[in-house]
């Protein structure tokens, strides 16, 4: 990640300049979905909430357009999925209709400027 800084002097001049790298934190509640087994021909079960929230120190983006095996609706939140420092979104999760017998395990994405993972 690049920030440039032009500087032009105009005559002397002295410069300090510091710099910290930005922290960034996803909370999730829950922290991860457990949505049991079930018998081939199951009832889809109910979704389940999950809630983030970005306790870092720079926008996050929250992407659940990657997820295979799960509907995902946003509940409460950005519609963009661009959580500002100390926004939350809500959405619900829950297993597509019709999965043939398997164990599933699905990612959505988080991505501040560049990119890490989140387990749902």
């Amino acid at each position: 990640m690049e920030h440039p800084i032009e500087v032009s002097p105009t005559g002397d001049m002295t410069l300090q300049l510091s710099a910290r790298m930005l922290s960034f934190g996803l909370q999730a509640d829950p922290a991860s979905l457990e949505f049991g087994s079930a018998s081939v021909g199951y009832t889809q079960p109910e979704g389940q909430e999950q809630t983030f929230t970005n306790n870092g120190e720079m926008p996050m983006m929250i992407a659940t357009d990657g997820v295979e095996n799960y509907e995902a609706t946003l509940l409460d939140g950005p519609e963009d999925g661009v959580l500002e420092v100390g926004e939350s979104m809500t959405i619900l999760v829950k297993p597509k209709a019709d999965l043939p017998a398997g164990v599933y395990d699905d990612t959505s994405r988080h991505r501040e400027c560049g990119s890490a993972l989140h387990r749902v």
